[in-house]
Order: structure tokens, then C-alpha cells, then sequence
């Protein structure tokens, strides 16, 4: 920008922020979030029918999403098939949760569980570690 300015060029730049998880304030939907939603999609359905093809089968799927559930909300919605869906934003009784798939178990003969990545800082206590890129370690 500022050789630009050097010879008298004018030039506008304009910043776009970029992040699959959803979680700017000011935008409807940011880069990559649509194809995450997509490809999460693909993956619930290919958990269901693992779950359903034998007897008192969990399909488990973990999802990115940090700090915040979006792909993992809007993946559950749009698959149709997801019997609890966990996102970070939830306080979340491990007890309860873990009674509610025992019940799916028996009621149906399987269950489909979705979970985003930060819950578990929710269910799991973090050892406060960080990662190469300073996030907490899950």
C-alpha cells in the first residue's frame, strides 16, 4: 500500500474475513462454511448408516467448531438422521447425555450423536495445554 502511495497510484484495500466456523457477528455466512456444512452432511449420513446396519450401534460424528456449534447445528438439521447433536455453546451433563443414548439405544437399536470439537472443554476438563497454533488442547 504504501509503494502505492509512493507513486501517486490510488489504491483501496478491503479486508475479508475469513473462517469456516460462521462466527463473525456482522456477516450472514463466511468463507467455507456452506462446503463444511456440505461435506459434515455427507459424514452424518454415512454414521447413520453404520449406526442402522447392526444392533445397539452408535454413529458417532465429531465436527470442527472450536468455539461455537454452527456446522455441527446446521449439519444436524439438514442430515434429518442425528438423535443428539453437542455443541459448544451447551452446559451438557455427561450422566444425562450418556443415559439419553442408553435409552436411544433400547428404544431404537441405534443412535446418531453429533459433536462439535469444543465441547470438550464442557465435558472434559483441558489440562491447559496449548497447541502449535496457541489453542487449548481438547
Amino acid at each position: 500500500f504504501k509503494c502505492t502511495q509512493e507513486i501517486g497510484h490510488n489504491c483501496s484495500v478491503v479486508g475479508v474475513p475469513k473462517t469456516i466456523d460462521n462466527d463473525i457477528p456482522i456477516l450472514d455466512r463466511s468463507f467455507g462454511y456452506k462446503t463444511a456444512c456440505t461435506e459434515a452432511v455427507k459424514a452424518i449420513n454415512s454414521a447413520y448408516i453404520e449406526a442402522t446396519s447392526n444392533m445397539n450401534c452408535i454413529g458417532l460424528v465429531k465436527l470442527m467448531g472450536r468455539h461455537c456449534g454452527w456446522i455441527a447445528m446446521e449439519a444436524t438439521l439438514a442430515a434429518r438422521h442425528v438423535d443428539i447433536c453437542i455443541l459448544p455453546e451447551m452446559d451438557v451433563s455427561l450422566p444425562k447425555l450418556l443415559m439419553q443414548a442408553l435409552t436411544l439405544i433400547k428404544e431404537k437399536g441405534h443412535a446418531v450423536i453429533v459433536v462439535a470439537e469444543g465441547c470438550g472443554d464442557t465435558l472434559i476438563q483441558s489440562s491447559g495445554e496449548k497447541d502449535a497454533g496457541g489453542n487449548k488442547k481438547l
